[in-house]
């Protein structure tokens, strides 16, 4: 038997081999040869999973069942494969895999091959042990994920055909991280309940009187950032998670949160001046980025744009976020067309079997780390499980530093090896805890 440092070693080791596949998903290219490498090397990696389970693949998305003995009921878990592109000043290559005495390196280490590489451990292991599942166990992982591809609504199809039903999706969204808020003290499971609705919208615009194309853009920039397209309000998961927070957070910061039946309509009006993440779960958003290279193609010669991206909850309507962002726009003389629109499902009810499955299972596996609900800021491929789910948890258990975090799409993405090694301690946890206790 392996001690756990030979386990760690190993872990970070898949790990590495997964980043050296370049598995970027963009519109133009989902480097499928890569994503056919990583399947192998997955297949290799893992023989008693290639052996004992049941492969299916949606266009590089795959899909695999390992059957139980007597199954009541089914657990998937879900991590995608696919990878953004790695752009900026990177402090090692960003598809080499590097690992040092604590740390692997590279594109995905974080989102999300990190949880994958721990998912594939954990029921490798558990497998290698003889451990006998009684109950139906699935891991999918898309290969598509970054550009809202359909693998993951071809295999919710496939399931829908074979008549399976899902007790418990767990897929990626929220980790463990240190102090969220600033003034929130210790290590919080920040588990994501639900997750945002949001929209793509190029904003064109042609010089008008003395105002060039690009002024008049930047004005209208400068209007939006002062309007709200919703009346901002607190969800459930909001509310739970200041609750739970407030029993970390200092004087008088603790006094005020504690309170929110008297301190809400304050907070509702400064929340979005101290924190855009905070912002983000109460109300709708927005942000303005250069567009893409493909986007460019339908501008005039004596045009310029910019794209908004919209994020809103499940509390807020996104439909009518935008057609108040298209009104607004009109009203400048600006031309808003709608490139994307990503509808968000009912969110997981705060006092879920499955909420409660997992935070129990957090506290039993990291210690000293608090679960707590919140709402997760962009969207995942798990939405598309809802209708055949009774219980959808977006958390990855792994803890991440805010720099680490912050790598997210970002440059110098990395993780700790130590986090990889309580990953699978979870997952292994979840899937032995399943089988009678769920």
């Amino acid at each position: 038997m392996k001690d756990n440092s030979q386990n760690q070693t190993r872990y970070a080791q898949t790990l590495s081999e997964m980043v050296k596949f370049k598995t970027i998903s963009n519109k133009s290219d989902t480097n499928t040869k890569e994503i056919t490498k990583l399947h192998n090397f997955l297949k290799t990696r893992f023989p008693l999973v290639a052996k004992l389970g049941e492969w299916h693949n949606f266009n590089g998305g795959l899909l695999i069942k390992i059957p139980g003995a007597q199954p009541t009921k089914s657990l998937l878990l879900m991590s995608h494969m696919d990878v953004v592109e790695a752009k900026g000043d990177w402090k090692k290559d960003p598809f080499s895999g590097v690992i040092d005495e604590t740390t692997v390196w590279g594109r995905g280490t974080v989102d999300t091959k990190g949880s994958l590489c721990a998912i594939f451990e954990s029921v490798e292991e558990l497998l290698a042990k003889n451990f006998k599942l009684s109950q139906d166990l699935y891991i999918f992982s898309s290969s598509r994920e970054e550009i809202a591809g359909e693998d993951a609504p071809s295999a919710v199809q496939f399931l829908k055909d074979s008549n399976i039903h899902l007790n418990l999706v767990i897929d990626e969204g929220g980790a463990i991280i240190e102090q969220p808020m600033a003034g929130v003290n210790g290590k919080f499971a920040m588990i994501a309940m639900s997750e945002r609705s949001g929209a793509k919208i190029l904003i064109k615009s042609k010089k008008q009187g003395k105002l060039s194309g690009m002024e008049n853009i930047s004005k209208f920039i400068l209007f939006m950032k002062k309007k709200s397209l919703s009346p901002r309000a607190f969800a459930p998961e909001v509310i739970a998670m200041f609750k739970t927070l407030a029993n970390s957070m200092n004087f008088p910061m603790k006094t005020v949160f504690s309170n929110l039946w008297l301190f809400k309509p304050i907070l509702i009006r400064l929340i979005p001046k101290i924190s855009s993440e905070a912002a983000a779960m109460i109300g709708p958003t927005i942000s303005f980025t250069n567009p893409q290279e493909q986007e460019l193609k339908s501008l005039a010669s004596d045009e310029v744009a910019v794209i908004a991206s919209i994020g809103s909850t499940y509390y807020h309507d996104i439909d009518k976020a935008v057609e108040k962002f298209q009104f607004f726009a009109k009203k400048a003389g600006l031309t808003a067309e709608v490139l994307e629109l990503r509808q968000t499902v009912e969110p997981e009810p705060i006092d879920s079997q499955g909420y409660k499955f997992i935070a129990s299972i957090t506290r039993k596996i990291f210690e000293n780390v608090t679960p707590s609900p919140f709402i997760i800021f962009g969207g995942t491929d798990a939405r598309h499980f809802k209708e055949i789910s009774d219980s959808i948890i977006r958390f990855v258990p792994l803890f991440f530093t805010k720099e680490q975090f912050k790598s997210v799409h970002n440059a110098n993405e990395n993780i700790n090896i130590e986090s990889l090694n309580d990953g699978v301690n979870f997952y292994k946890e979840v899937i032995k805890q399943f089988q009678t206790n769920y």
